[in-house]
């Protein structure tokens, strides 16, 4: 578990200071900000991050900005990235209503069925 987490923590570092968008791939976001209990988005939603959660999670998902769709229709790929930054920005610059907005955008099922490619 405690290598987990530390795994966790580089990954989430090396997402926060990738020198391009293209290093960084949708699975390595999902894993360091989105997926588990104890994931920046679980912590920032449930009201029980801290302010530097919610300006990381902000980091983390604008590395998702210009990633082709796995699957489906591009366009509606980029709203939904757009919403998850819009709402993961808002949070971190304090806006505490916008935490409604941020579960909305970060549903998993709403994305995954339409872009996760099938294994």
């Amino acid at each position: 578990m405690k290598q987990t987490k530390l795994l966790l923590a580089a990954i989430s570092a090396s997402l926060l200071f990738a020198g391009s968008a293209g290093a960084v791939e949708i699975k390595d976001v999902m894993k360091a900000a989105m997926k588990g209990d104890d994931s920046l988005y679980n912590k920032v939603t449930k009201g029980k991050g801290t302010d530097a959660d919610a300006k990381k999670l902000a980091a983390c998902v604008k590395n998702l900005t210009g990633k082709k769709a796995p699957r489906g229709d591009q366009a509606a790929f980029d709203r939904k990235v757009d919403a998850l930054i819009k709402a993961a920005d808002a949070v971190a610059n304090g806006n505490k209503q916008a935490v409604s907005q941020l579960i909305n955008a970060g549903a998993c099922k709403a994305c995954h069925s339409a872009h996760k490619p099938e294994k």
